[in-house]
């Protein structure tokens, strides 16, 4: 049974279908394939292949919106005015979407994002159904859903990773030496992290990079050719300068490690950079999960049309490019010792066997790359991949704030000791399968960072290649008697050609190094690609390096745990009874320090909060059960928010159970210092809020906008629907004291609610309120725990003057909160 077309309809079924189609290519397509085409990574991180993007691009290009049209259409059958209104509805969210995306880009109020896309798709929807130009228009968009596809799989880099599957030249290899080959990359290493003052290895923190010193060559004036890893890792395996515009896939680089010995030798290799080893030969080559890739493709969408207030909410987009839908995964993963990133290494690993045919083990480790979780036993320390002082971003510079710089580099170090040990588990491997001695073993880095307060952290400058460029080289040659360290200068594009000498094959390629058993071989300057070639003079790059050495050095002369002179004073036992001083500092996500597991695999070991005090040369100190066990100096102050700080503590410094954090201020001198107790002593967290009275641990909340400054107090502002949910333990709450302003000339009615029901209602004028709520005994609970709900009228600033560019729906400021 059909109806009648209604009258404001004026396109046929058959138009309104290719409408949606036309709008679903520029909402969803469009997009996507701008983002990926752009940043091929994503396709080689997921090894895609022909046949895998083909099963996608059916998918989202076919299937997605056929499912839509299909659902249109046959409601129109059964009634077209249903089908009229289910068009009206997705025509709507779809030009939303399409608005969504350069709107979440530019604006920084999510709410403004909203109303905008929302207008915009009400607009859209009329002119589609009333103007008969815009109708026939948008119907003829549907020709861009094809184009889109066409053009995705036409661009220059998405048809390169697409032939990555050609193995390319074969070499011959007649009489190869049946030597295992053991290639081990770390990634983001500088050799500066590992070295003592004489340029030795640090057998205490590093005992694994000590034993691999003591049993091979180790060229210790290396460096790298690239301070990206997509250029590095081809270079390491082609013996070729990288090509600044080719990607790391087999059909870039079709002579290359994998490919030489192909007949030779068992090719094994975790590569999560890279795609340079034919898939078919590798056991460890990512299959391709069609779910996978979809997952990954919505959540890089999801990103694209979120505002950025709250992206917070939505799984992470890591550096891997991939694994981006699985990220709330690995964050429980990352409670216990099997997080993801050294799986693929750990899985090289487990492949390690003799056997009647000898072995190419390619094992490249993400890891001491940021961000930064793990101490030395893989225990983690945080979940926050962020940098405590909001600095240090992958290819950022960083700032003038040396405490920012210095708290990332003991960070960075400690997650070394991580990679150290990740290293005895492979050569333990080794030992139990006799493999050690009789193998080539070479262990490097693709490129090293640096932590040069007001220098970039990864990009090349004229003063950070000490940093960046030199890193570990380690050769170990089958059953090496002579070993020691080689001073000359070499590249590390001199390894492949170095293998192939030491199993003897007759290299038939091209190749810009050369192998480091030629003893004149040395070069006479350093060459290294990033968007150009770039030259350094020999004696400058060495002399950085020891530079960056000695600046580690001093920055943590007394230990890793012990930054700076005042570094002396770690371990010392802190009087309970202090003198009362007048800073007053703030200890962020307290509540976990109630409830420590060492067994877990997580202990809260990086300590983090805020201070309200300007001095410049104030210096914190934090005592963990007793013990003072960090010092630091707060970061330089955002723009209106309060000063942050964080401290790395030792694992051991913690006790199963609650453990006793207290921050305390230290005068004086390093020599003869002097500690007095903070206002942290007494006060607890509420994201920055300072919640007054006793301290109060695991707030959760719902309704509340950032922290910002009020009359020098830091304080919430509610959307006018707010809810703490407050842990008052064994005892009963009896009241709230609440401390609270309201928006705008009238001021802000208020609901206070306890666990559902209203215990007063009062009018908050501008000026502020401050009192005390009573709770009556039969809705007070004694669960564990009560729900705190202030439910205001709301304002909005931009009502009141037309310039303003606050558009946030505000309730009540809460300036404190205490519960009795």
């Amino acid at each position: 049974m059909t109806e009648h077309q209604p009258r404001s309809i004026i396109a046929s079924v058959p138009q309104m279908a290719a409408q949606l189609v036309g709008l679903y290519a520029f909402a969803c397509l469009q997009p996507v394939f701008d983002l990926i085409s752009n940043n091929v990574e994503f396709l080689v991180a997921h090894s895609v292949r022909a046949g895998s993007l083909v099963a996608v691009l059916a998918l989202v290009a076919l299937a997605a919106p056929a499912l839509m049209v299909a659902a249109f259409v046959g409601l129109s059958r059964l009634h077209r005015g249903a089908g009229a209104s289910l068009h009206s509805v997705l025509a709507f969210g779809l030009v939303a979407l399409i608005a969504a995306a350069p709107l979440a880009a530019t604006s920084t109020n999510p709410i403004v994002v909203v109303v905008i896309c929302g207008v915009m798709g009400l607009l859209a929807v009329v002119a589609i159904r009333h103007v008969r130009l815009v109708s026939s228009i948008t119907a003829a968009m549907a020709v861009a859903l094809p184009a889109f596809v066409l053009l995705f799989w036409l661009a220059p880099d998405v048809r390169g990773v697409l032939a990555a599957g050609s193995t390319g030249v074969a070499v011959p290899k007649d009489d190869v030496q049946p030597h295992d080959v053991v290639f081990v990359v770390f990634d983001e290493l500088p050799l500066a992290s590992l070295v003592t003052a004489d340029l030795q290895i640090d057998a205490e923190s590093y005992p694994n990079f000590a034993r691999l010193a003591d049993t091979s060559t180790w060229y210790r004036n290396a460096t790298t050719v690239s301070e990206t890893t997509h250029r590095a890792i081809p270079s390491l395996l082609t013996g070729r300068f990288p090509d600044p515009d080719g990607l790391p896939t087999l059909s870039e680089y079709p002579v290359n490690l994998f490919t030489v010995l192909h007949d030779s030798h068992r090719l094994v290799a975790a590569e999560p950079r890279s795609d340079l080893c034919p898939r078919e030969d590798n056991p460890l080559s990512a299959q391709v999960q069609l779910d996978a890739l979809v997952q990954d493709m919505s959540v890089l969408y999801t990103h694209l049309v979120t505002p950025r207030d709250w992206k917070k909410h939505l799984p992470s987009v890591g550096h891997d490019w991939r694994g981006f839908a699985q990220n709330r995964v690995s964050e429980w993963r990352a409670r216990t010792k099997g997080e993801e990133r050294p799986d693929l290494f750990r899985a090289g690993i487990a492949q390690v066997a003799a056997g009647d045919r000898p072995s190419v083990y390619f094992l490249h480790s993400v890891l001491p790359h940021t961000p930064y979780h793990y101490y030395a036993s893989g225990t983690v320390f945080t979940h926050d991949p962020r940098e405590p002082s909001g600095q240090g971003r992958q290819n950022g510079d960083w700032t003038s704030d040396e405490q920012a710089a210095i708290h990332s580099q003991q960070r960075h170090l400690v997650q070394a000791r991580y990679t150290d040990a990740l290293l005895g588990e492979l050569f333990e491997r080794l030992d139990q399968a006799g493999m050690f001695d009789d193998a080539i073993i070479v262990v490097t880095a693709d490129h090293g960072v640096g932590f040069r307060a007001g220098d970039a952290r990864r990009g090349i400058t004229a003063t950070n290649l000490g940093a960046l460029l030199h890193v570990p080289l380690f050769v170990k040659l089958p059953r090496q008697v002579v070993r020691g360290i080689d001073d000359r200068p070499v590249l590390l594009i001199d390894i492949l050609p170095t293998v192939l000498d030491v199993l003897g094959i007759e290299r038939e390629f091209a190749a810009d190094g050369t192998t480091l058993l030629n003893p004149d071989h040395a070069y006479d300057r350093r060459w290294y690609q990033g968007m150009s070639r770039y030259e350094a003079a020999l004696d400058e790059t060495w002399k950085q390096f020891q530079e960056t050495v000695n600046v580690r050095l001093n920055r943590f002369e007394h230990g890793v745990f012990a930054p700076g002179p005042w570094g002396a004073l770690v371990g010392r036992a802190v009087s309970p009874s202090l003198p009362i001083g007048q800073c007053e500092v703030i200890l962020l996500d307290a509540e976990q320090f109630q409830t420590v597991d060492p067994s877990s695999g997580f202990v809260p070991g990086e300590i983090r909060g805020l201070v309200t005090a300007d001095a410049q040369d104030l210096r914190l100190g934090v005592v963990l059960n007793g013990t003072l066990r960090s010092s630091t100096i707060p970061y330089e102050a955002e723009e209106g928010r309060p000063r942050a700080w964080a401290v790395l503590v030792p694992e051991d410094a913690f006790v199963t159970g609650a453990n006793r954090v207290e921050v305390v201020e230290i005068r004086g001198t390093w020599q003869s210092p002097e500690f007095l107790s903070t206002k942290s002593d007494t006060e607890a967290s509420f994201l920055g809020v300072a919640l007054g009275g006793q301290r109060i641990l695991g707030v959760d909340e719902t309704g509340f906008h950032n922290v910002e400054p009020f009359e020098g107090v830091p304080s919430r502002w509610t959307d006018g629907a707010a809810e703490l949910s407050v842990p008052t333990g064994s005892r009963s709450a009896t009241a709230i004291v609440l401390d609270l302003c309201a928006a705008g000339p009238l001021g802000a009615d208020l609901d206070v609610q306890v666990n559902g029901q209203t215990v007063q209602q009062l009018h908050v004028p501008p000026a502020g309120w401050r009192g005390r709520v009573s709770i009556p005994a039969d809705i007070a609970s004694r669960s564990g725990s009560i729900v705190v709900a202030l439910r205001s009228s709301t304002f909005v600033p931009a009502e009141a003057t037309s310039n303003a560019k606050d558009r946030r729906v505000l309730g009540v400021r809460l300036r404190g909160l205490t519960v009795e």
